[in-house]
């Protein structure tokens, strides 16, 4: 399938630094990628964070196709970091997908990220994509998304909060914060607003 803009590959030979939006997608679209085939490529993206080719900020794979939200890092350009994380992931699935007589476009969607409001966006439209198409009721539910991750790391890690207004300092608050094991730092300042 082509693209459906002609300018869609114009952000790929930057050589200024950047965000995108990717989108990978068997054609034709057949629901094949099960857990080990999502788990592949969640690898992909790990090893891609461990060996210092993008900053990877947002992703989920899907049973059919896999979204990712990623800045390069140095020397990487697009073309080439497509290219070597496709060369593996391509590699380990293409059983799966010759068994279901599918395989990877030959391309990949690209969308340069510009401005906060739509890296919100899109961040938030890819962890949430296992939920909009009902494969599951909460992203927490789905194996292959960083929202997931991120709920990992917040849960291992400690949080302390210093409230600013009296309103906080009740029973409600008090008992969810020790079920969720959140301290409470409290100033001893004398203009303290409280």
């Amino acid at each position: 399938m082509r693209p459906h803009s002609r300018n869609l590959r114009l952000n790929r030979l930057s050589d200024t630094p950047a965000t995108f939006f990717i989108t990978k997608s068997l054609r034709p679209k057949k629901a094949v990628l099960n857990k080990a085939a999502r788990a592949i490529i969640v690898s992909a993206f790990a090893f891609a964070v461990q060996q210092h080719r993008i900053y990877l900020r947002a992703f989920v794979v899907m049973p059919d196709h896999w979204h990712a939200l990623f800045a390069l890092r140095d020397p990487w350009m697009l073309p080439e970091f497509m290219h070597a994380l496709m060369s593996y992931v391509a590699g380990k699935t293409a059983g799966l997908l010759k068994d279901h007589d599918t395989s990877w476009q030959d391309g990949y969607y690209d969308t340069r990220v510009k401005t906060s409001k739509q890296f919100e966006f899109v961040s938030r439209y890819i962890e949430q994509n296992p939920v909009a198409r009902a494969l599951v009721k909460t992203f927490e539910e789905w194996d292959a998304t960083s929202a997931k991750q991120k709920l990992r790391h917040w849960k291992s890690t400690r949080h302390a909060i210093e409230f600013r207004h009296k309103t906080w300092f009740d029973d409600e608050v008090a008992e969810r914060l020790t079920r969720h094991a959140v301290a409470v730092c409290m100033s001893d300042a004398p203009d303290w607003p409280m």
